[in-house]
């Protein structure tokens, strides 16, 4: 699914979006957050990762509420504090991703988020849940093989009409829909291959 794609659609069922023009680039959450704000749009980043899992690639897409975690740099327990948060809460993620799923336990569920963890089609920063079909299938497209499936954050009654915002195809606009509206659009788009998930559970 392309950007010009997902607002035909949207024009079509008539659901909220907007396309807006950014000033200046981001490369994260916190920074398209700030960006949002400063130009008084009301929206919540979107968060697209990838991660692999047992030597397969995943993705994991769920709203940013677009908070900074700052840990010190300066001791080495510090760095370790740092580290370990960060594996603590990907390792739940895909423990109940996995789970709600039924795809069954990983053999090691703590997963790799290196750069080379992108596939061809997505870029650092800039990373979107509308990807080719293609991804699913070609083998060629990551060095983990293709795709393996897609967790979203299950829409909850408040999220549903709340605003995320995703990054555009020149990176140098985003757009903006209803959250219950996209993760509806993006399973009927790749049908099997996406879970919805209660990443809060």
């Amino acid at each position: 699914m392309q950007q010009s794609t997902l607002e035909q659609i949207a024009q079509s069922d008539k659901v909220t979006y907007q396309l807006t023009r950014l000033y200046e680039p981001v490369e994260s959450c916190y920074e398209k957050h700030q960006a949002l704000k400063k130009q008084g749009i009301e929206a919540t980043p979107l968060k697209t990762m990838y991660a692999v899992i047992d030597w397969q690639l995943y993705m994991f897409v769920m709203p940013d509420s677009g908070e900074e975690k700052k840990f010190s740099k300066r001791s080495r327990k510090a760095r370790k504090q740092r580290r370990d948060a960060k594996v603590r809460i990907e390792e739940d993620i895909v423990k109940v991703a996995f789970e709600q799923a039924k795809l069954g336990q990983p053999i090691d569920s703590t997963p790799y988020v290196g750069q080379d963890a992108l596939p061809q089609y997505a870029t650092k920063g800039y990373c979107t849940p509308l990807i080719p079909k293609e991804a699913f299938t070609q083998e060629d497209t990551s060095i983990y093989g293709p795709l393996k499936a897609i967790f979203i954050q299950k829409p909850s009654s408040e999220l549903k009409k709340s605003l995320v915002d995703i990054p555009s195809e020149d990176k140098s606009a985003s757009i903006q829909v209803e959250y219950g509206w996209l993760a509806d659009q993006l399973k009927q788009a790749y049908q099997d291959k996406v879970f919805l998930t209660d990443f809060s559970n």
